[in-house]
């Protein structure tokens, strides 16, 4: 797999690598606000997930496997891993699965277990189901419904996120909700 990869150097001296990982129904913009802050020390590697990115076209079905595979191929050999919301789970999934590349872990907006089970809070299992359900009927619709969801009635940061919309949404976005659904990393955590 293929990641699409922006990397960027730190304007005065890097302390750190850094790679910034997207949530669910976003791509790498959603960062660009905090680079300012971030690249005068750090090195900053930017990738667009497929699976959670909307513009992102794939053929094959999405693993989380190969997607895995395909973020420590496409990263520096050590980094500290900074993840929105799924990119959080994905970067602890990382942290788990390769534990000498990943320095460390900073997650934001995220949850271990993002579906709630009997002994762990989160969102209600038919409430993620019918959600899903939606977005696989609709997906614009879906992402739009999404997006109103993140902002708490912020008009300025809903256009921001809606400036990414696309005029095709990948088949392979539903991929991001299944992960969202699996992952369960309290023990790993």
């Amino acid at each position: 797999m293929k990641l699409a990869i922006e990397y960027l150097p730190a304007t005065k001296g890097a302390q750190q690598e850094l790679v910034l990982l997207h949530g669910w129904g976003s791509n790498r913009d959603i960062w660009r606000p905090l680079l300012v802050a971030l690249r005068p020390w750090a090195n900053i590697t930017l990738i667009d997930l497929p699976g959670c990115d909307p513009a992102i076209q794939t053929d094959a079905e999405l693993e989380l496997a190969e997607l895995l595979s395909a973020l420590m191929d496409s990263g520096p050999a050590q980094a500290v891993y900074v993840g929105w919301s799924l990119g959080g789970q994905l970067a602890v999934e990382l942290a788990t699965r390769f534990p000498e590349r990943v320095l460390a872990v900073l997650t934001l907006c995220s949850n271990p277990k993002f579906v709630a089970a009997r002994d762990w809070p989160g969102m209600d299992a038919a409430s993620f189901a019918e959600f899903r359900a939606d977005v696989i009927a609709d997906s614009r619709a879906g992402l739009k419904r999404f997006n109103s969801l993140q902002v708490s009635g912020s008009r300025a940061l809903l256009r921001q996120l809606q400036k990414s919309d696309t005029t095709q949404i990948s088949a392979n976005i539903s991929s991001g909700l299944d992960w969202l659904q699996a992952l369960d990393q309290r023990d790993s955590l």
